[in-house]
Formats: C-alpha cells, structure tokens, sequence
C-alpha cells in the first residue's frame, strides 16, 4: 500500500513469469507459529526463476547458487556494507537477467 514493490511481489513474479527474472531485495522474516523461532531470518534474498544465480562482489565473483526447488529463494550471504552485490541469473548456462544492490543502483 506504500506506492512501491515489496519483497513478495518479488516471489510472486518468479512464480508466475516465464520471464527471465532475478531481483536483490531484503528478505522479511518468518515466525514459526509453535516456538515463534524464525524460519526465515532477516537480510537480503534473491528472487529468481532462473535455473542458478551468480553472484558478485566488487567484480568478484562470489560463486554460483542452484535455485533451490524447496523454498525458491536464494539467500544472499555477502554483506552490502562491503560493496554493491550484483546477482546474475542463468538458464542454460547464459545469463539472462540481472539485478544490483548497493551503492549506485536504484533503489524503489
């Protein structure tokens, strides 16, 4: 209701488009309703229907992650203090879409 795009908008996307898709956002945590632990902790997720995703940090790469069939969301590990993160997102070995966060990309 605040005029932009939230996270779950992010994962609904990946779900529903065939459109390459990858998007770098925060990640909002789940409470387990049985012991109120969270199941999905705080920081940044990366939203894909890409088959795997590469990371990168300071034009290094920081590997690359399989989209896991479980939960459909990747979490990002790099810490953004360090430099912006960029996510590339691969089908069939090419990259096919691509998102950055961080210093000097737009954010909302």
């Amino acid at each position: 209701m605040a005029g932009f795009k939230k996270p779950m908008y992010y994962f609904r996307k990946s779900l529903w488009t065939d459109e390459p898709m990858v998007k770098i956002d925060f990640n909002l945590p789940v409470e387990n309703q049985t012991d109120h632990s969270l199941s999905v902790p705080a920081g940044l997720a990366c939203y894909t229907n890409c088959e795997r995703v590469e990371f990168f940090q300071n034009g290094k790469t920081l590997g690359e992650v399989p989209l896991s069939a479980d939960t459909r969301i990747i979490m990002v590990t790099a810490n953004p203090v360090a430099g912006p993160i960029k996510a590339v997102g691969k089908r069939g070995g090419k990259a096919v879409a691509e998102d950055k966060f961080g210093a000097g990309s737009a954010r909302r």
